[in-house]
């Protein structure tokens, strides 16, 4: 069975942008402080930086990037909310409601 913890990972990774050639890196930022730059081709990387942050800041949002000409990271303007604190913490607790309802039916069909 899948926990919520696990449930609001994957809401999470379902998030991320795809990335592309021109645009292979994800710049992940906590309330606007640069708090990694992940391969696009790492995910689950991208996940635990939001995994580790999303608790410390109000606010994750994930840029497509690349290396420029010269040598410098540079970001794509469009971004993605990957995760606002009170919503993931609404997810989470809507997903461990659901799983003790399930839970509570499931002991009640064995008796």
């Amino acid at each position: 069975m899948t926990t919520p913890q696990q449930k609001l990972k994957q809401y999470w990774a379902d998030n991320f942008p795809a990335v592309t050639d021109n645009w292979p890196y994800w710049w992940i930022e906590g309330d606007s402080y640069c708090l990694a730059i992940v391969d696009g081709n790492n995910l689950m990387a991208a996940v635990e930086i939001v995994e580790d942050n999303w608790e410390r800041f109000d606010s994750i949002k994930v840029y497509k990037a690349k290396l420029a000409d010269s040598d410098i990271m540079r970001r794509d303007r469009n971004t993605v909310g990957i995760s606002d604190k009170s919503t993931s913490r609404k997810y989470l607790k809507d997903c461990e409601e659901v799983d003790k309802n399930y839970s509570k039916q499931a002991d009640s069909k064995e008796a």
